[in-house]
């Protein structure tokens, strides 16, 4: 979870893929206030102390994440609507050389390989989104790449005999939800 200060009285918190979160104030605020969110007292043993459960409805993004092949997603979402979220995030955990992202023919962004997942951020993308598709494609490893050797070892593949190595795993959406609340 992020917190971010927006004035003396107001913050927001920003949670990754989880729809409750807990809200600790010291010193105690007499009150807390949040749009479109459910509020539950915590009770706390300290009287300088309030608390809060924060909870919003799990939404789930109106998508197509297509995997064609085994270095191939095509992502189609026209109707993403980031009302209820703060944005949506395709994860990529896969071992090879780079990872690239294309749309409508240009890169958008790219990703090299360093064994940390690629999360790519959506909400930047939405207005292209409603017109074009996102095209992924992973580029395998060289057995004979220089860079292989800054590597940890754990995370450098066995080649055997083979010249490349790609490997993809399944891609997760994460959903992002952000919680403005006013403190009184």
């Amino acid at each position: 979870m992020k917190l971010v200060l927006e004035e003396d009285d107001k913050l927001s918190l920003i949670s990754d893929n989880q729809t409750e979160v807990g809200v600790l104030v010291y010193p105690a605020a007499k009150d807390l206030q949040a749009k479109n969110v459910r509020k539950t007292p915590l009770s706390t043993e300290l009287e300088s102390l309030r608390g809060w459960t924060l909870s919003v409805d799990k939404q789930s993004p109106v998508m197509d994440l297509i995997a064609s092949g085994d270095r191939h997603f095509v992502l189609r979402a026209p109707e993403l609507d980031f009302n209820h979220i703060n944005d949506v995030f395709l994860k990529f955990d896969y071992r090879g050389d780079r990872a690239v992202c294309m749309m409508n023919g240009e890169l958008v962004t790219d990703h090299l390989y360093t064994s940390a997942p690629w999360l790519v951020g959506l909400k930047r993308y939405e207005a292209q989104l409603r017109k074009h598709e996102m095209y992924f494609y992973f580029i395998p490893m060289k057995k004979d790449a220089p860079y292989l050797s800054w590597l940890d070892k754990e995370v450098v593949p066995d080649f055997g005999d083979a010249r490349e190595f790609l490997e993809v795993y399944e891609p997760e959406i994460l959903v992002e939800y952000q919680f403005d609340i006013v403190l009184h």
